[in-house]
C-alpha cells in the first residue's frame, strides 16, 4: 500500500472534474484573446469563472487576475505594488514601507528580502508570540506613513497555524479612519486556507489574497490573485491579458478545472471540514502514544489538515527516508523549500529550538485520507521509530 501524506504540499487532482476538463478540451479550443469565434467562446468560458470565483469571495470580476499560483501572484503584489509607488512617489522622498510576516512562503520572503536589498523597499519583518500567532496592535503600531503593504498568511504552510486575518483588518480600518488613508493594503495568501475556510474580503476587510489551485484539487500551474486595489504595476507585461495586469496567453481549461473543483469545494465545506478533523485527531491521538513524541502547536488555531510533529532522537532527514522506503509520502517542510538542508526559517522565526526543528515532519491529510491509511501509517511510524532507537 502506497499512502500519501503530503497534501499541503499538492493535492490529488479531482478524478470527477477531470471528466468534464477532458470533455471541455475536445469541444472548445482557440486562443481566448482571438477576435474569431473559437477565440470568443474561449473568452466566453474564462469570464465565466471569473465570474464564479468572484461569487465566492464576495468581490467584482474586475479584481480576479488569473495567473500560474501563488508564488506568482505574491511577487506581482510586492513588486508591483513597490513599484507604483516609486513611479508616482506616493511616498515622497521615503522608500516605499513593506510590513512582512516572517514565517510566510519563500515567494514573499525572498522577493522582499530583493526589494529590500535593492533599496527598491524598506522592509520590517514582523515575528510571532510563542503561540505562532501575531498581535494585530503590534503590526498596526509599525505602521508609517510611507507603508503600503502588510502581507501575513492565513495558514501558516509548515505548521497549520491559523491568523486572526479578520482583527488584523478590524485594526488596520480603525487605523486608516484615523489618519484619512487608504495605505497600507492588507494582502494574505490563502493556498493552504482556500479549501477549509469561508473567505469574504468585504466582510472580512482583506484587500488583496493569492492562492493556487494544486492545493485543493486542480492542476499545478493555475492560480489567482484578487485584488480591490489596482495600485500595481503587472510583473509580466507583453500581450496585456488579464486587464493589462498580466500578460501571456491565458489557461482557459486549467483555469475551468481549478473554478469547477472550488465551486464544489465552498458546496461541502463545511460538512468536509468536519469530517477531516475528525480524521487529523485520530491520526494525532496514534502519534501521541508514541513515545517521546508530540505534535507542535498543538493548543494552537489550524488548520484541519496539517499537523507538525516532531519524535525525539531522530533527525527528521532520516526517518523521511525511511518511511519512504515503507512507500510513505510526508514532508521534512513546505515543499518549495524541501530541498534546501536549512533549518526551517518558519520554525526558527517560531521560537521553535533547533534540536526539535531537526526532528519535525509534516503531516497533511486530505479527505480521501482513509481510516486504514491512517492506522497504516501508524503502525509503521512507530515500528520504524522503535526499531531506529533501538539500534
Amino acid at each position: 500500500m502506497k499512502i500519501y501524506l503530503d497534501n499541503a504540499g499538492t493535492k490529488k487532482p479531482d478524478e470527477k472534474i477531470a471528466e468534464e476538463y477532458f470533455s471541455l478540451i475536445k469541444k472548445s479550443y482557440g486562443n481566448s484573446s482571438s477576435l474569431h469565434s473559437h477565440g470568443r467562446e474561449m473568452s466566453k468560458i474564462l469570464e465565466k469563472c471569473r465570474e464564479k470565483i468572484a461569487h465566492i469571495f464576495s468581490v467584482e470580476p474586475e479584481m480576479v487576475y488569473f495567473n500560474s499560483g501563488a508564488s506568482e501572484g505574491n511577487n506581482t503584489i510586492l513588486k508591483g505594488m513597490v513599484d507604483y509607488a516609486l513611479y508616482y512617489n506616493t511616498t515622497g522622498e521615503k522608500l516605499p514601507h513593506l510590513i512582512i510576516s516572517s514565517i510566510e512562503h519563500p515567494s514573499i520572503i525572498e522577493t522582499a528580502k530583493i526589494l529590500n536589498n535593492l533599496k527598491r523597499a524598506e522592509v520590517t519583518f514582523i515575528y510571532p508570540e510563542k503561540d505562532g500567532l501575531f498581535i494585530s496592535e503590534k503590526i498596526i503600531e509599525l505602521i508609517k506613513p510611507e507603508t503600503v503593504l502588510i502581507s501575513v498568511g492565513f495558514v501558516n504552510n509548515e505548521t497549520g497555524v491559523v491568523q486572526d486575518i479578520k482583527k488584523i483588518g478590524r485594526e488596520l480600518k480603525k487605523y486608516k479612519l484615523t489618519n484619512d488613508t487608504k495605505y497600507p493594503y492588507l494582502h494574505t495568501d490563502i493556498t493552504q486556507a482556500v479549501e477549509y475556510y469561508s473567505i469574504n474580503l468585504e466582510r472580512d476587510l482583506i484587500d488583496i489574497v493569492t492562492f493556487s489551485g494544486h492545493k485543493f484539487g486542480s492542476l499545478p500551474g493555475t492560480g489567482v490573485m484578487i485584488s480591490k486595489t489596482e495600485k500595481f504595476f503587472p510583473l509580466i507585461c507583453g500581450g496585456g491579458q488579464e486587464m493589462d495586469k498580466r500578460s501571456g496567453t491565458v489557461n482557459v481549461y486549467g483555469i475551468y478545472y481549478m473554478t469547477k473543483v472550488l465551486e464544489n469545494i465552498v458546496q461541502k465545506r463545511i460538512k468536509n471540514t468536519k469530517i477531516l478533523q475528525f480524521k487529523k485527531t485520530k491520526l494525532e491521538n496514534g502519534i501521541e502514544k508514541i513515545a517521546d513524541a508530540k505534535i507542535l502547536f498543538k493548543t494552537s488555531s489550524r488548520s484541519p489538515h496539517i499537523s507538525l510533529i516532531a519524535l525525539k532522537n531522530i533527525e527528521h532527514q532520516n526517518l523521511f527516508v525511511l518511511l519512504d522506503k515503507q512507500n510513505i509520502s510526508v514532508s521534512i517542510g513546505s515543499a518549495c523549500s524541501s530541498k534546501s538542508q536549512k533549518l526551517s526559517y518558519v520554525l526558527e522565526n517560531m521560537q521553535v529550538d533547533e534540536k526539535t526543528i531537526r526532528e519535525t515532519l509534516r503531516i497533511s491529510i486530505a479527505l480521501a485520507t482513509s481510516n486504514t491509511e491512517i492506522e497504516t501509517f501508524l503502525k509503521i511510524l512507530t515500528e520504524v521509530y522503535e526499531d531506529y532507537q533501538g539500534r
